[in-house]
């Protein structure tokens, strides 16, 4: 079994709609059948948790504003109890259903998917990445953990993986984009 950590602390942007959904609810939607649960971690009194509560075998894990990358990592693995464990930000709205599907085919212990070169999100990690995060509070940064382990590249056809709505400008380029 598979469970899915989305991280939502930087939400600004992640309510915000393409196509009539929101871009959080469309990463819940690409990830969620490839996973027995979702944890999403995000503010207090968060957008994302109404947006949740909505969506079966997705819970919200509230975080500190201040929390780092890692630390909103490390928090949302706490919950996790599968021995794999895709991991996304949730301003990856345009991930395809079929990606999750050739990441899942290999077995290092942490995948990441590659479009044209370029390294994107969902990463797939197993359960020693998963307790060697959790036990090491001094990791700054995924490079940090990358640099422990084995890893995978897998190349994908999917441009989603490297495209990110985190802030107003990506937002305005993707929905021109998804109009065209």
């Amino acid at each position: 079994m598979v469970e899915g950590l989305i991280l939502a602390r930087h939400d600004k942007t992640l309510t915000l709609e393409i196509g009539g959904i929101s871009i959080i609810k469309r990463c819940i939607e690409s990830m969620i059948p490839h996973v027995s649960r979702i944890i999403i971690t995000c503010r207090l009194n968060s957008e994302i948790e109404k947006i949740a509560k909505s969506i079966y075998h997705v819970e919200c894990l509230r975080i500190g504003q201040d929390d780092t990358m890692m630390n909103e990592i490390r928090y949302g693995l706490k919950k996790i109890q599968t021995n794999r464990i895709f991991i996304t930000p949730g301003y990856y709205p345009l991930i395809n259903v079929f990606t999750y599907e050739t990441l899942l085919k290999h077995e290092q212990d942490i995948i990441i998917p590659v479009f044209n070169n370029k390294k994107g999100y969902p990463l797939l990690i197993n359960k020693k990445v998963k307790s060697m995060i959790i036990e090491n509070g001094n990791l700054i940064k995924l490079d940090d953990v990358f640099k422990q382990f084995n890893q995978e590249l897998v190349e994908v056809k999917d441009a989603g993986i490297i495209c990110n709505v985190d802030t107003i400008d990506h937002y305005y380029e993707v929905y021109k984009r998804f109009y065209q």
